[in-house]
């Protein structure tokens, strides 16, 4: 992609937020489908779309966008719990599949919450391997990632 669509892309994505906040779905899914026109492996432009789609009641159209999301990145949490509520709510024989899939959004969720921050993860885990030999206490976190214990 050249630096013109690059411009252009970030154009129509600026311009679809602006609208969506703004609270008009319809230009605003306008401006993210010309994004992606330009760049069809743009991830929250299709994420974008089908939070559109979905505010319209476009149910079909807004499933296909999130499975695009899910077809860039697989790791997109967001993208499986959409989708497992559009199962749940708005298409009901595939509302265990929609529990299924909400399901798998919250654990990438809670993984990605833990791989921002690795020390504490690692850390927690020492912390479970060995309390049973030590003896149970607990350890917070604060914002600066300061580590306190307490009885």
């Amino acid at each position: 992609m050249n630096l013109r669509d690059k411009l252009e892309v970030g154009k129509y994505n600026l311009l679809g937020n602006f609208y969506l906040k703004g609270g008009d779905i319809t230009t605003a899914a306008k401006y993210f489908e010309r994004s992606l026109e330009i760049n069809p492996d743009d991830e929250k432009a299709h994420y974008n779309l089908g939070c559109c789609y979905l505010s319209l009641k476009r149910i079909k159209y807004a499933e296909k966008e999130f499975r695009n999301v899910l077809k860039l990145n697989l790791g997109n949490d967001l993208a499986w719990m959409r989708l497992g509520n559009i199962y749940m709510l708005d298409i009901p024989e595939r509302k265990e599949e929609g529990i299924w899939y909400d399901e798998i959004g919250k654990r990438i969720n809670e993984l990605n919450e833990v791989c921002k921050n690795p020390l504490k993860m690692q850390i927690e885990e020492i912390i479970e391997k060995y309390s049973n030999s030590i003896g149970i206490f607990y350890v917070e976190f604060d914002e600066n990632k300061n580590i306190s214990f307490a009885d």
